[in-house]
């Protein structure tokens, strides 16, 4: 996956931002320049940010779609796994990985399936070791005389 490195901060960019007042609104608007040029995040925005951006977005969305041309970008595509809980939520870290379906798995992810699999596993094996086979009583519920009839046959075999 292609990193982009660099871009060029426009000098229009710099003349909106001499305009703006409040350094809030100021960091506000550089911040949302550079997360759309180097994450390809469309900023959601409100106020004086908003219209100084908007008066720049054609120039910022035409920057970030050329360098996504030249290196042939496209953007991952996720999964999004229903089972998940909020405490399942962590930072991907490591590579992403492909799945079967198309989207991306971080490496946690597949950790944590992995994790649950072997529990599953541990816990019918406690479960098939509970079972004590020499304390079972084979003859509860049947006559005598058959049980005793069936071991002569069994034994004869």
């Amino acid at each position: 996956m292609s990193v982009r490195k660099a871009f060029n901060f426009l000098r229009s960019y710099y003349d909106v931002l001499e305009d703006i007042y409040d350094d809030k609104d100021k960091l506000t608007y550089v911040m949302a320049i550079l997360d759309k040029q180097f994450k390809g995040v469309e900023p959601e925005l409100t106020g004086i940010p908003k219209l100084c951006y908007k008066g720049q977005k054609h120039s910022i969305n035409s920057s970030r779609k050329g360098w996504e041309d030249k290196v042939g970008y496209e953007p991952p595509t996720l999964t999004i796994d229903p089972t998940l809980t909020i405490g399942d939520i962590q930072p991907p870290s490591g590579d992403m990985i492909m799945t079967t379906e198309g989207g991306m798995v971080a490496p946690y992810l597949q950790e944590k399936e992995k994790e649950k699999e072997k529990e599953k596993e541990k816990e019918k094996e406690q479960e098939y070791n509970k079972l004590d086979f020499f304390e079972i009583d084979i003859t509860e519920g049947v006559n005598d005389d058959l049980f005793e009839d069936w071991l002569k046959t069994k034994k004869a075999l």
